[in-house]
């Protein structure tokens, strides 16, 4: 299958729509493999033909094609071609499971970024799906996480102060939260997710 070098940018993408342009990139594959111009198996263009179509920087290619690997839209091991998947597989959003897992489960290897761990007030919004009285303290987690080191999203969590010490300890970059804790004894029997979209900025 021939992949288009032209140097031009690709008309399905626009600087002035306000939606990122990795978002916009990986809009379009997903439209051509729905349209059956990418089927399950061919490989999915190259980075140099993406930078080419579009008219945009690797790292806004590597981003698209991180969210499509995030969602299984397409796959291939680590250091080969990777490849259209035909079939999404998506963290379901009622049950709970961790981001490790669930990006391992996608050939993937997780890691993240530490932004910060403090202890700070309960929002009144958030002390009773917290489980906490209004005013207490609780600590705040927030990281950037990542698949094969591409960045998909900023986890933000919030946890009861008596988890907090606890959390000082773990590697937060690598380790899976959930994981240290239940070797600490405490498993966790439910959580609430909120997922919001929000533009992705390439360093």
């Amino acid at each position: 299958m021939s992949e288009h070098t032209g140097s031009r940018p690709h008309p399905p993408i626009s600087r002035r729509s306000g939606q990122s342009l990795y978002l916009q990139i990986a809009n379009d594959l997903r439209r051509r493999i729905a349209e059956g111009e990418l089927r399950t198996g061919d490989p999915v263009p190259s980075e140099q033909a993406l930078v080419e179509r579009f008219g945009v920087s690797r790292g806004t290619v590597r981003q698209a094609r991180a969210m499509l690997r995030a969602d299984g839209s397409i796959g291939g091991s680590q250091g080969r071609t990777l490849a259209v998947q035909g079939v999404n597989l998506t963290q379901p959003v009622g049950g709970l499971i961790t981001f490790s897992a669930w990006v391992r489960s996608l050939g993937m290897r997780p890691s993240g970024r530490l932004l910060r761990l403090s202890p700070e007030p309960v929002a009144a919004a958030e002390a009773e799906q917290v489980g906490v009285a209004p005013g207490s303290v609780v600590y705040r987690l927030e990281r950037v996480r990542l698949a094969d080191g591409e960045p998909l999203m900023v986890d933000r969590t919030v946890f009861p102060e008596a988890i907090g010490p606890m959390l000082v300890g773990i590697d937060l970059d690598s380790g899976s939260v959930y994981a240290e804790l239940a070797a600490h004894g405490i498993a966790v029997a439910s959580a609430g997710h909120r997922i919001d979209a929000i533009a992705a900025h390439c360093p």
